[in-house]
């Protein structure tokens, strides 16, 4: 790892947490609000739409991550950010992995995430296979 780890503070469980929820809300209301807007559909329509949402969803979280300011609205929020092992900013296809494999981290009792307690760094599998780390920021 080429971060010195006595300059950083990771991100903890329930920071990363409250920013994802933050993240959804943002996400989901939008994306909600604007099918209704635009079409006069069911909220089982909608939920047919799941893949459309998936795309919308891929699309937020890379392009933030991979952004500038190396964080989302909840992740900003929260005053934590995402960087590479040089603590540089992450590109779009290392982002992009990153979101792919936070579905995986997913799928059984979110043990992806959870595997981020048993090491010092912090990092759920998702970060381990993009090469991520989630810090807190001096802001």
């Amino acid at each position: 790892m080429s971060v010195a780890s006595d300059n950083i503070t990771y991100a903890s469980l329930p920071e990363r947490f409250c920013s994802v929820m933050i993240d959804y809300v943002v996400v989901v209301g939008v994306i909600f609000i604007l099918i209704m807007l635009a079409t006069n559909i069911s909220s089982e329509q909608i939920m047919l739409k799941f893949w459309h949402v998936m795309a919308v969803e891929w699309f937020y979280f890379s392009t933030q991550h991979s952004s500038y300011r190396r964080a989302t609205i909840g992740m900003r929020i929260m005053k934590i950010e995402i960087m590479d092992m040089d603590a540089q900013q992450i590109n779009l296809t290392t982002a992009s992995l990153r979101y792919c494999f936070s579905l995986v981290s997913s799928l059984v009792l979110w043990l992806g995430h959870w595997m981020m307690l048993t090491n010092p760094s912090r990092q759920t599998l998702h970060d381990k296979v993009a090469g991520t780390l989630v810090i807190k920021t001096n802001v």
